[in-house]
């Protein structure tokens, strides 16, 4: 079934798209073969849609709980400046860890605010969260990248072991903000089939513009029809949270650049607002975070529970 899904987002893939873009710039094709460039190089152009930084978060100290590996797991998030905050473990294995970090932050609807940051450079780890303070909760992702000794097998052998094509992972944990998580609290919904057969233009900068088909609710084809990577495409593990109608974050992993994406989509205001976070360049070294946000334009899309019937 998967097989004939990817088959069917190929055939559509150019319908309807080059009429969007006809206003963006486009490189001709010299025949070159198609490679991926780091996010580093490509970092230029994510921002320039993306919503502005929020200071209203400044002054501000958050606190937010879950229940992480099976324990309790709580940290303290103090916001010294519009661009620096402190992050404290105070509950979990790591309590007492802190550290000062420059964060990312948008407000993509009223009463919710996105955080991204990375915990020092010695972690290969990025931290995201999306406050909900309508409800007093928050939805908290944390990603791990390989190190160079961690990332030596190839597609195919991860494969034959059986292990996740992504070197980096994702936990995407609901949480309470201000004291432990429990029964009775509120809950995002952390894996949404909303967006099944759903496909957007997403247009990050005057130049640079993405296709998005959501094949599944764990997997997405993501393909570049202007900017840097023109050309490219592939199709890679995405989940889908619902904070509300109209309103989600996409979280993906990309199993070649190994980047990890958390990204507010609010379909009321036709926008997306988060940040990407990967390696600066190609030697497993700094990692960086990239504010990433875009225009959306609806595409025709695929009605999953009638196309993919087969033929008896």
């Amino acid at each position: 079934m998967l097989t004939k899904a990817l088959v069917r987002c190929g055939l559509i893939l150019t319908l309807g798209v080059s009429s969007l873009i006809a206003g963006l710039p486009t490189s001709a094709s010299d025949g070159s073969e198609l490679s991926y460039i780091s996010i580093g190089e490509m970092a230029e152009g994510f921002s320039e849609y993306n919503l502005p930084q929020t200071s209203l978060l400044s002054g501000r100290t958050v606190e937010l709980y879950t229940v992480r590996r099976g324990d309790a797991f709580a940290m303290r998030f103090e916001f010294v400046s519009p661009k620096v905050l402190q992050w404290t473990v105070i509950a979990g294995d790591e309590t007492g860890e802190s550290g000062y970090s420059e964060y990312i932050a948008t407000q993509p609807r009223e009463g919710y605010f996105f955080v991204e940051y990375i915990p020092g450079l010695n972690r290969a780890q990025m931290v995201s969260f999306v406050l909900d303070e309508t409800r007093g909760i928050a939805t908290w992702v944390f990603g791990q990248f390989p190190r160079r000794d961690e990332d030596t097998l190839s597609l195919y052998e991860r494969s034959a072991q059986q292990l996740s094509v992504n070197a980096s992972s994702v936990e995407i944990l609901n949480a309470n903000i201000g004291g432990a998580l429990t029964a009775e609290t509120p809950r995002h919904t952390l894996r949404s089939s909303d967006l099944v057969g759903k496909r957007y233009l997403y247009q990050y900068s005057q130049k640079d513009a993405y296709e998005h088909i959501y094949v599944t609710d764990q997997l997405f084809t993501w393909h570049c029809v202007s900017g840097n990577e023109q050309g490219l495409a592939d199709t890679d593990f995405a989940q889908i949270v619902k904070f509300e109608d109209d309103f989600y974050l996409i979280v993906w992993v990309e199993k070649i650049m190994h980047i990890v994406s958390t990204i507010t989509i609010d379909y009321a205001a036709m926008r997306s607002s988060g940040a990407m976070a990967a390696f600066k360049g190609w030697d497993y070294g700094e990692l960086v975070n990239v504010s990433s946000g875009a225009l959306i334009t609806p595409l025709q899309g695929v009605d999953p529970a009638s196309d993919y019937r087969l033929k008896r």
